[in-house]
C-alpha cells in the first residue's frame, strides 16, 4: 500500500496554478472563477498528507506527535507572523470598528477557527467580505481541523486492514460530496465554509495517495487524461463567477481535474507533467503557501482606503509584485527557517513555541477589542467624523414571501391606533432605511402612524427584481401595494438609490452590475439601458395605480454620493495631519452621476406627483457638505446620510411632508403642493 516516496515538480506547477488563479481573481485582473485554486488547494493537500502518513505506517515510523509536529512547522510560524504583521498595518490603515473586527477575526485565525467565524457574517463573495483581511484563512482553518482528525481515521483503518483505506476514503467522500450538493441552497455560507461539505475534496486527494502505484496507462492515454485534466481545472476559472453556486456539483470538476493531473504524474512523466515542472512554474509553486497568505491582507487593506469603490488599476497591478516580494521574504525567511533547521527543535520547544505565539496574538487581539478597536490613535475631532450613528436597521425587514401584510413591514411614527389604518408607507431599501429614524421622529411630531417596507438592495417598484433583491422580491412588492389599495392610506413615500438599480454598482474585484440591475419579473438579465426603461415603465404604472386610486406619491431623489467615506477621511487625516475637509462632490459631478437614473425616475412621474431632491440641501454653494461644524459625519458611509445630516439637512423637508399628509383625506383628489 505505500507510495514511492519523492519530490514531485509538477505538483508545485499545480500549486502554482491554483495559487495564480486565486491571485488574479482577487485582485480582479482576470479568471472569474478563479476561486476554485483552493480547491485545488484542497486535493493537493489531501494527497500529500495522506501519502506523508502511509508511508511512514508501512515503514513503522509514524508517530503523531511527530506528524504535528511538522504541520505545525509548516503551517504556524508563516500563517502567525501574517496575522501579527496584518494587525500592526489594521493599527495604521483602519478605523476602530474595522481594526476591532480584524482583531476579531485574527483571535479566530489563531484558534484555528476562522471559517467559523467568516461562516457566521462573511459572504465570500460580498463587498463586506471584501474589506475583512483575514478572510482567506478560512481555508486553512478547513485544513487545519482535517489535520486533526485525518491522521486518526488513518492509523485505525491501517491498524484494522489497511486494504479499506481506499474504500472508505472513497465511500467518506462520496457521503461529503451529498451533503455540500444538498445542504448549498438551504445553507450556502456553511457549505462554502464548513469541512464537513469540503472534506470530499481533501478525501479525493487522499483516496489518490492509496491508489495503486502503477496506474498502468500508456502514454498517450496518461495524456488524453492529463489534457482532460486541464480543462477541468482551466474551463471553470473562466467560466465561474461569484454568481456559480459553490462547491456543490460545481466543484466537481476542478477537483477532478486535479485528481487526474496527480494521477499521471504518479507512473512516468508527461508532456503535460514536465510542463507543470517547468521551473519558473515550480518555484512560483514553492511560494505558493506564503504568497496565498500575504496577498489577501494587502488587496483587501488597500481596498479599505478606497471603499466602496475598486482600487484603480495601477494600484492592483501594484500588489502582485508586492505580494510576490513579500511571499519570497516570508518564504525564505519563516518558512525555510522553521521547516528545514539545521537542529530541528523537539517536539515539546514547537508545541511551546506555537502557543507562545498564539497566546501573544490572541493578547494583543483581545487588548484592541477591549480598547474599542484603539480608539485612543484619534483624536476627538476625528472619532466624531467617524460615524457614530449608522444606518438605522430598526425598520428593514427581511421577509420576502409571506401574505400577512405585518409580516412584510413594521410600525413607525406614532404607535397604530385602531381608528384605522396608517396614514403612509415609507417604502424603500437602505436609503429609506438611512432616514427612517428622523422620518420617524417627524411622523411622531405630527401625531402620524405609518408603516415602513425597507430592506436592503430591493426596488420598491413592483414587477422588477434583482439579484440582489432576490427574485421573491415582487411576491413581497405586490401584497404591500394591494395592501395600500385595500386601506385608506393617504401618502406614499418611494426610497431608493435608484443609481444602483438603474446603473449598477461595479464594486469589488469583478463587475456586479448585474447583482443590482433591475428587471422585469421573468426576465434574468438586465442591462442599464433596459434597466432604465424597466424602472420608467414600471415606476410609472406604481404611480398611476396609486394616484388613481386617491394616494399622493413621494418620490425622493438620492443624496450625494460622496468619492470617500467618513472612515477613510479621518484615516488620511490621521495619517497625514491634516485638517478634516468639510467639502465633499461637486454639484457637477453630484449631476452626472444621477442623470441616467433622475432621466428614468422623473420620466415616470405625473403632474399629481410630489418630488423631493434629497441632495438641494447639501449643496449650499458648488460643493456638497458633508459634516457640521463639529466635525460631525453627516454620512454613515458614501452614500448613506446618517441620522446627524438627515436632522441637520432634511427635517424641514419631511416635515413639511408629513403635515402635507396629516392634512389629506382619501376622499379628496391629491393635488401638488
Amino acid at each position: 500500500m505505500g507510495v514511492k516516496p519523492g519530490y514531485r515538480g509538477d505538483i508545485d506547477g499545480l500549486r502554482a496554478v491554483a495559487v495564480l488563479a486565486v491571485l488574479f481573481f482577487h485582485a480582479g485582473l482576470s479568471f472569474p472563477g478563479g476561486f476554485i485554486g483552493v480547491d485545488v488547494f484542497f486535493v493537493i493537500s489531501g494527497y500529500l498528507i495522506t501519502r506523508l502518513i502511509v508511508n511512514e505506517l508501512d515503514r513503522g515510523s509514524f508517530t503523531f506527535a511527530n506528524f504535528w509536529t511538522r504541520r505545525l512547522r509548516r503551517i504556524w510560524p508563516a500563517a502567525s507572523v501574517m496575522t501579527i504583521c496584518t494587525l500592526a498595518a489594521g493599527a495604521l490603515l483602519l478605523d476602530p470598528s474595522g481594526f476591532h473586527q480584524l482583531a476579531t477575526d485574527a483571535i479566530a485565525q489563531t484558534a484555528m477557527v476562522a471559517n467559523v467565524q467568516f461562516m457566521r457574517g462573511a459572504d465570500y463573495f460580498g463587498v463586506a467580505a471584501e474589506l475583512r483581511a483575514l478572510l482567506h484563512t478560512w481555508s486553512l482553518a478547513v485544513e487545519e481541523q482535517f489535520y486533526l482528525f485525518h491522521p486518526f481515521a488513518v492509523v485505525l483503518i491501517w491498524r484494522w486492514k489497511r486494504q479499506a483505506l481506499l474504500p472508505v476514503f472513497i465511500v467518506a467522500g462520496l457521503l461529503s460530496f451529498i451533503l455540500s450538493v444538498g445542504a448549498l441552497d438551504r445553507y450556502p455560507s456553511a457549505t462554502f465554509y464548513m469541512l464537513p461539505t469540503r472534506a470530499w475534496e481533501l478525501l479525493m486527494g487522499a483516496a489518490l495517495a492509496v491508489w495503486p502505484t502503477r496506474v498502468g496507462l500508456k502514454p498517450a492515454s496518461r495524456t488524453l487524461l492529463g489534457l482532460a485534466g486541464l480543462a477541468m481545472v482551466g474551463v471553470p476559472m473562466f467560466v465561474y463567477d461569484r454568481a456559480t453556486p459553490f462547491p456543490g456539483l460545481a466543484a466537481l470538476p476542478p477537483c477532478l481535474g486535479t485528481a487526474l493531473l496527480i494521477l499521471i504524474g504518479t507512473d512516468g512523466t508527461t508532456r503535460i507533467s514536465r510542463a507543470l515542472a517547468w521551473e519558473p512554474m515550480r518555484r512560483i509553486g514553492l511560494i505558493s503557501y506564503s504568497l496565498y497568505l500575504v496577498h489577501w491582507p494587502i488587496l483587501a487593506l488597500m481596498r479599505s482606503l478606497t471603499a466602496p469603490d475598486e482600487p484603480t488599476l495601477v494600484w492592483r497591478v501594484a500588489a502582485l509584485p508586492a505580494s510576490f516580494l513579500l511571499a519570497y521574504l516570508s518564504y525564505r525567511f519563516v518558512e525555510q527557517r522553521f521547516r528545514h533547521a539545521k537542529r530541528p527543535a523537539r517536539v515539546g520547544r514547537v508545541v511551546l513555541g506555537s502557543a507562545a505565539i498564539a497566546a501573544f496574538t490572541i493578547f494583543v487581539s483581545v487588548l484592541i477589542r477591549q480598547s474599542d478597536g484603539w480608539k485612543g490613535r484619534f483624536d476627538e475631532s476625528l472619532l466624531a467624523h467617524i460615524d457614530p450613528e449608522p444606518v438605522a436597521k430598526r425598520w428593514q425587514v427581511l421577509e420576502t414571501d409571506a401574505d400577512d401584510i405585518d409580516a412584510l413591514t413594521k410600525p413607525i411614527g406614532m404607535e397604530p391606533s385602531d381608528d384605522g389604518p396608517p396614514s403612509f408607507v415609507l417604502w424603500g431599501d437602505s436609503h429609506g432605511m438611512a432616514i427612517s429614524r428622523v422620518l420617524h421622529e417627524q411622523a411622531e411630531a405630527a401625531g402620524l402612524s405609518g408603516i415602513a417596507r425597507l430592506r436592503s438592495a430591493t426596488t420598491p417598484v413592483p414587477g422588477l427584481w434583482s439579484e440582489s433583491g432576490g427574485k421573491d422580491t415582487p411576491n413581497a412588492n405586490k401584497r404591500v401595494l394591494d395592501w395600500i389599495l385595500e386601506n385608506d392610506v393617504a401618502g406614499v413615500i418611494l426610497c431608493a438609490r435608484w443609481t444602483v438599480e438603474i446603473d449598477g454598482r461595479p464594486t469589488g474585484p469583478h463587475d456586479k452590475r448585474q447583482q443590482t440591475l433591475v428587471r422585469p419579473v421573468g426576465t434574468e438579465s438586465a442591462t442599464p439601458e433596459s434597466a432604465a426603461s424597466a424602472m420608467t415603465e414600471h415606476l410609472g404604472r406604481l404611480i398611476e395605480t396609486l394616484e388613481s386610486n386617491g394616494v399622493a406619491v413621494w418620490v425622493l431623489l438620492e443624496v450625494p454620493r460622496q468619492k470617500n467615506t467618513p472612515q477613510q477621511r479621518a484615516i488620511v487625516a490621521h495619517l497625514t495631519r491634516r485638517d478634516l475637509p468639510t467639502a465633499g462632490v461637486t454639484i457637477e459631478q453630484h449631476r452626472e452621476h444621477v442623470a441616467n437614473a433622475n432621466t428614468a425616475v422623473l420620466a415616470a412621474i405625473t403632474e399629481r406627483t410630489r418630488v423631493i431632491d434629497l441632495s438641494v440641501p447639501f449643496f449650499r454653494g458648488s460643493a456638497s457638505t458633508i459634516a457640521d461644524e463639529h466635525a460631525a459625519s453627516y454620512y454613515s458611509d458614501d452614500d448613506h446620510v446618517n441620522s446627524i445630516g438627515a436632522r441637520a439637512l432634511l427635517a424641514a423637508e419631511f416635515e413639511s411632508m408629513m403635515r402635507e399628509i396629516a392634512g389629506l383625506s382619501r376622499r379628496e383628489d391629491p393635488a401638488p403642493p
